[in-house]
């Protein structure tokens, strides 16, 4: 539901809702309106979480969608903040 109320512009409903529940997908949407709204270091660290909370055993394939978006996002954060060697890291 966070998902459909970021799409449809309800960042404050977004956000709310994000709250809810303890998610990559909720840290990633948290992130996402951090830097709308100019948090850019609360926005690092709910990036930093969104791709810390994915498995890194086997079973878990990371060419899927959502985890290369998330790091693609956080990559460019971290150049607005020209943390350059830790964009290349990712």
């Amino acid at each position: 539901m966070a998902s459909t109320a970021y799409a449809r512009g309800s960042y404050r409903l977004a956000y709310e809702l994000t709250t809810l529940e303890n998610s990559p997908l909720n840290d990633w949407l948290r992130g996402k309106i951090y830097i709308r709204k100019g948090f850019l270091d609360k926005a690092h660290m709910a990036f930093s979480k969104a791709v810390s909370m994915f498995p890194t055993d086997d079973s878990f394939n990371f060419q899927s969608g959502s985890f290369n978006r998330i790091r693609a996002e956080h990559g460019i954060l971290l150049l607005a903040r020209k943390e350059y060697t830790q964009a290349l890291d990712l």
